[in-house]
């Protein structure tokens, strides 16, 4: 597809970034690589609250870490253009029950415990629900960000 500028893709590959996603798109597609959506859930079966969260700003820390080194004039592949981080707030309705913050998975995965929990991947959480949609609660993989964007 020559007309086409960048390569676009969603990637979930675990808290080490992204692997040979840059060196495979350089040589299949030629483009610049952008990643339309990554992120990990703020929930871990297994973990207590803070484990999970720590496990996830890991995994966003990691996972933003790769794309910058992979941008130009750094000594990676030299393609990455950016990323989306995903998402911003946790999301109820995704899995099973819409009134309750599912803790069920939803399939296997590079994950803190090796599976996605969709509803969980807010790096802001609606704490216990009682005052969703309104509530905001920071999770550390926010203020992640907030350093490593100054």
């Amino acid at each position: 597809a020559p007309d086409i500028d960048i390569f676009g893709t969603n990637a979930y590959r675990g808290d080490y970034g992204f692997g040979r996603l840059w060196k495979g798109a350089r040589e299949e597609a030629g483009k610049p690589v952008f990643i339309t959506e990554f992120g990990c859930p703020a929930y871990a079966e297994g973990k207590v609250t803070q484990e999970a969260e720590e496990a996830q700003a890991a995994y966003h820390k990691a996972s933003w870490e790769d794309i910058e080194e992979n941008m130009a004039f750094k000594s990676g592949t030299g393609n990455a253009i950016g990323g989306v981080v995903f998402e911003w707030l946790d999301e109820w309705w995704k899995a099973y029950e819409p009134s309750i913050h599912d803790t069920k998975a939803l399939w296997a995965g590079p994950f803190p415990d090796g599976f996605m929990h969709e509803e969980w991947l807010g790096l802001c959480g609606q704490g216990d629900g009682k005052d969703s949609p309104f509530s905001r609660h920071l999770r550390k993989a926010y203020y992640t960000y907030k350093k490593l964007w100054q």
